[in-house]
């Protein structure tokens, strides 16, 4: 009985684990954004 628990137990946290790893594997990097007055001080410093 305590095997199937733990067997259990251990399917669970696998399961569970997935999702975040495919989470932490797919996400993209941030984009980067370049807003219209940054660039006009830029351009006139």
């Amino acid at each position: 009985m305590i095997f199937t628990t733990f067997s259990f137990f251990l399917g669970a946290l696998a399961a569970s684990a997935i999702p975040v790893l495919l989470h932490l594997l797919m996400r993209g990097k941030p984009k980067r954004i370049e807003f219209p007055a940054l660039m006009f001080i830029r351009k006139r410093l």
